[in-house]
C-alpha cells in the first residue's frame, strides 16, 4: 500500500513540475530543485528545498557525467569515500541555501562545460528522484544570472 501511495505522489509531482524554454528564458515550477554555480566565488549553492528533496541528508555525493553534461547530488552515508558532510547547524533560519566551496571542482566544471562563457553565476533547475535520494541538473539548461541575483 505504501509503495503505491509513494509512486502516485511521485507521478503527481512530475506532472506538477514543468520546465519550458521560450525566447531564451526558462520558466519553472517553484518546486523544482535549484542549483547555483558561482564561478567568481568558486561556490555551489543548493537551496534548502532542494536538500529536502533528497531527504535532508547528513552526507551527499556529487557526481558529474561529462558526456551528458549532468551533475547529480545524491544522499549517501558517511562511509562513502566521496561523501561531503552537510553542516546543517550553519543553515540558520535566515540562510536559504547550502554552500559548497571548492576552487578545484568549480574550475574543472568551468573549463569542461563553460569554456567560452563569462566567468559569472549560473542557475540550473533540475529534477528530483526522492525515492532514490538524488537531484539531477542538466548543465546545458543553465541560466546566466546578473551579479545581484547570485
Amino acid at each position: 500500500m505504501m509503495k503505491t501511495e509513494c509512486a502516485k505522489r511521485q507521478q503527481e509531482e512530475k506532472m506538477d513540475r514543468s520546465v519550458t524554454v521560450s525566447d531564451g528564458h526558462c520558466s519553472h515550477d517553484e518546486k523544482d530543485p535549484v542549483l547555483t554555480l558561482d564561478f567568481k566565488k568558486k561556490r555551489i549553492r543548493l537551496f534548502k528545498h532542494t536538500m529536502t528533496m533528497i531527504g535532508n541528508p547528513d552526507y551527499v555525493q556529487i557526481l558529474v557525467n561529462p558526456k551528458t553534461s549532468v551533475i547529480m547530488f545524491q544522499r549517501c552515508s558517511e562511509d562513502d569515500c566521496s561523501a561531503h558532510k552537510v553542516y546543517w547547524n550553519s543553515l540558520k533560519d535566515k540562510k536559504q541555501c547550502c554552500e559548497l566551496y571548492s576552487k578545484g571542482f568549480l574550475e574543472a566544471l568551468y573549463y569542461n562545460f563553460f569554456p567560452h562563457e563569462e566567468e559569472c553565476s549560473y542557475r540550473v533547475y533540475g529534477t528530483s528522484e526522492y525515492m532514490k535520494g538524488r537531484v539531477i541538473f542538466d548543465l546545458n539548461n543553465r541560466i546566466k544570472l546578473a551579479d545581484a541575483e547570485a
